[in-house]
Parts: C-alpha cells; sequence; structure tokens
C-alpha cells in the first residue's frame, strides 16, 4: 500500500486542528477571545521559529522577493482574521456549528482556485461540494 506524504501531512494536519479547536473550546471558557488568540499566536509564533532554526530553514530569509513579501503579509493578514473570529464565533456556540460554517472555505478556496489559479476540476468535485454544503446545513440548522 502506497501512503503519499501529502495525504500523511494532510491527514496530521486534521488531527492537529481538531485537538486545537477542543483544547481552545475549553480554554475559551472563562477568558476573552481575542487575549486567548493573541497568546496563542505569541506560542505559535515561538514555536515555529525554533522549528526553523532546529531545521536550518531561515537560510534562505534574505532571498525572499518583494513580490512574495506582499503574498506573506497578505497571507498572515487573511489567518489573523480566521483565527479572531473562528474563536469569537467558538466562544458563541457550538463547536459542531462554527467547524462546519468554517469548513465552508473549502468550497470557497475551491472557486478561487479555480478562478485565481486556473487549476481545474471536475464533476466529482463539485459533487463533492454539493455534499459539502448540503452536510453544513444539516449541522447548522438540526
Amino acid at each position: 500500500m502506497v501512503i503519499y506524504l501529502w495525504f500523511l501531512y494532510a491527514a496530521l494536519s486534521s488531527i492537529f486542528a481538531s485537538l486545537m479547536t477542543i483544547f481552545m473550546k475549553i480554554g475559551l471558557k472563562n477568558l476573552d477571545s481575542l487575549l486567548v488568540t493573541a497568546l496563542r499566536t505569541t506560542i505559535v509564533f515561538g514555536l515555529l521559529w525554533i522549528i526553523v532554526i532546529v531545521m536550518h530553514k531561515n537560510k534562505g530569509i534574505m532571498t525572499i522577493t518583494n513580490r512574495e513579501w506582499i503574498y506573506i503579509f497578505l497571507s498572515a493578514l487573511f489567518t489573523c482574521g480566521t483565527w479572531v473570529f473562528y474563536f469569537l464565533a467558538l466562544k458563541e456556540t457550538d463547536v459542531s456549528k462554527v467547524l462546519a460554517i468554517d469548513r465552508l472555505s473549502i468550497v470557497l478556496t475551491v472557486f478561487l482556485s479555480v478562478v485565481i489559479l486556473k487549476e481545474k476540476i471536475n464533476l466529482m468535485t463539485i459533487a463533492g461540494i454539493i455534499v459539502l454544503i448540503g452536510g453544513t446545513l444539516l449541522i447548522v440548522f438540526n
């Protein structure tokens, strides 16, 4: 059986995202979500720099172009927005509802990948998108 590395990484990402959501829901119980998000981001910042330095990935930082910096900045800006709104929503309602709506980002990302990146999709992808939207509606409005 062949296990593709991208699949392993994606599966691990899914596991970490699930655990992050559960621990944040517990951690947000008596705290302000913006404060917790800022603290969490500070910890993530430190951990990532340790990983980058230990793995010697910091050598390429001087070769980053201005155009690449713009996209890094935009990505960071939208990451910040995602985290702020995700944890504000998580503070207000059930994890299942927040997560279902948050995962509609899959639908939007596929659409944007077609429009901006010129990626191709097929009927199975379109069917999957329809199922995702239907599943979201079932979870949120049960």
